[in-house]
């Protein structure tokens, strides 16, 4: 027995030896913890890792920016260049409209005015501007209806710059048509942006122009067109009552020294008191139609006991500024009555002015002259 015993025992615990070395490592009994010991862990690691911040270098995190729910202002950036006057629009700020005209009168061509056929003139508006905006130098005037009379689309201004409540004359070269009848042209004002803005009150309105073409231009549809001087001002109403100005206005059904009576209207040109004072009507630009003539019929009014003048007729060649007398004529109180009739074909295609003059022969006090409707005709 204790042969076998000493045989036995080695061989068991070689067994076991070898049985120990075979068992795999992942499956070896994992110990269980009491719910404890797991809580004071995880305690213990809390606190190991706040012990560690607490000694670590104090950093504050960059935190990223939350959008703002108030919009922010931001200075424009600042402008290197020139300052230039803003173009303007025809839109309402606090101020008003800031494009906006206001039709003050018409200088030259009145509504209705009867033209010859293919007469070249110039028509003036009288505008003003009632926006809050300056019209500078880009500013145009621009057709939009109607007829064009052969202008341009668009027209510079040559009175720019305009300043807002300023009044100014606008002007435009046109031509007649060369038939017979009436036509009507509307024109607004253009700024730099290409808007167009007119009168009303809302600036979207049109002025215009309004002729007759027919076989006679009167100069009295006209007569307030003209440039008025006389001795005494370089400036005369019209129309004027005021002597010492001299007198310019139309008569309608004038009487005569010698009794007679016209239907026609006529225009009274009556010098300032003194000797050989003068007053002068000095019409627009017109190029000369062909074969035509100016005419009239010239006299002393009724009451003029001692009218003594002298009546002349210039014309001014504006491409030489040549000034020539295409008649002169001397009346008194006890003369006939004069006919005039020039014949203007050697101007015919000529840009002139015509100047109608009654210049006192002495020093009489009732001078009361008059042309019977002075006219272009054919």
């Amino acid at each position: 027995m204790k042969y076998l015993a000493k045989c036995f025992l080695p061989l068991l615990m070689g067994s076991l030896l070898l049985v120990s070395c075979k068992i795999p490592q992942h499956q070896l009994a994992t110990p269980t913890l009491a719910p404890n010991l797991v809580y004071t862990a995880a305690a213990q690691t809390v606190e190991a890792i706040s012990t560690q911040r607490a000694s670590a270098p104090t950093s504050k995190p960059t935190q990223p920016a939350l959008p703002s729910l108030t919009p922010t202002r931001q200075a424009p950036p600042q402008s290197t260049s020139t300052p230039q006057i803003p173009a303007a629009s025809p839109t309402t700020g606090a101020g008003g409209i800031c494009d906006k005209v206001t039709f003050v009168r018409d200088i030259t061509i009145p509504d209705g005015m009867v033209l010859l056929p293919s007469m070249q003139f110039t028509k003036t508006w009288e505008l003003k501007n009632t926006g809050t905006c300056i019209w500078n130098p880009q500013y145009m005037l621009a057709f939009v209806e109607g007829h064009s009379f052969n202008a341009p689309l668009t027209v510079p201004l040559s009175t720019a710059p305009v300043a807002p409540d300023q009044v100014v004359p606008i002007s435009i070269t046109l031509t007649a048509p060369n038939t017979a009848g009436t036509y009507k042209g509307f024109w607004k004002l253009k700024n730099p942006s290409g808007q167009l803005f007119g009168i009303g009150e809302k600036a979207d309105k049109a002025f215009w122009i309004d002729i007759r073409v027919g076989d006679e231009f009167s100069f009295m549809d006209g007569m307030c067109s003209a440039d008025i001087a006389s001795s005494t001002t370089q400036k005369v109403p019209c129309p004027n009552k005021e002597e010492t100005k001299g007198f310019y206005y139309r008569l309608d059904q004038p009487k005569f020294m010698n009794g007679y009576k016209e239907d026609e209207s006529s225009l009274v040109m009556i010098p300032p008191p003194g000797e050989n004072t003068q007053i002068s009507a000095r019409f627009p630009a017109m190029k000369v139609p062909d074969a035509v003539h100016f005419r009239s019929v010239l006299g002393c009014l009724e009451g003029g006991d001692d009218c003594k003048v002298q009546y002349i007729l210039e014309i001014v060649t504006l491409d030489t500024n040549k000034t020539t007398t295409l008649g002169s004529w001397y009346i008194n109180f006890d003369s006939q009555l004069t006919n005039v009739d020039i014949d203007l074909s050697g101007y015919a295609g000529k840009s002139v002015n015509l100047v109608m003059i009654v210049r006192a022969n002495g020093a009489g006090k009732r001078n009361w002259a008059a042309w019977i409707m002075p006219r272009l005709a054919k």
